[in-house]
């Protein structure tokens, strides 16, 4: 029965320092012991939210981040915040943290949006490069063939 309250405070000093992937995994033990925990599911939703915005940031920096994942896990995020939200009503921590997600996912959408428009743009430039050095082969290969061809003989028609 002391299990959950301390794996729910280990979360919270991991997520302090930093480190969201351990945390994460706490409240996943917590909540595994006790499914229905408010105080879990409020801070694994924050801890989610904290991941995505963690992500998001990699898009400031010019780094790698994938899109789809950070959408997944908001709405992980969200469904944790709104299982704490129904179990506890009147909490004002878990209504903001709800209205957090749904900031962070209209940035989000915005951002996969732009990261969409530039893979549209980055694929485009990419065929026409291809077409361009397609049409200029298949030029270099027609010149070829008409220079291997035998001169012609001039004749005249009886």
């Amino acid at each position: 029965a002391f299990k959950a309250p301390c794996h729910l405070n280990r979360g919270l000093v991991k997520l302090k320092l930093g480190d969201v992937d351990n945390a994460l995994w706490e409240f996943g033990e917590a909540l595994a012991i006790d499914p229905e925990n408010t105080k879990g599911l409020y801070r694994r939703g924050s801890a989610r939210l904290a991941k995505v915005r963690d992500m998001m940031k990699k898009e400031e920096s010019g780094e790698y981040w994938d899109v789809e994942r950070a959408l997944e896990m908001l709405a992980e995020a969200r469904a944790d915040l709104f299982k704490a939200c129904r179990l506890a009503p009147n909490d004002k921590l878990i209504r903001r943290a709800i209205d957090d997600v749904a900031e962070t996912g209209a940035k989000l959408k915005a951002a996969r949006k732009a990261y969409q428009a530039q893979q549209k743009d980055l694929f485009a430039t990419v065929i026409k490069n291809m077409d361009r050095e397609n049409k200029a082969e298949r030029t270099r290969e027609s010149d070829d063939a008409l220079r291997d061809l035998p001169s012609l003989e001039p004749f005249t028609v009886p």
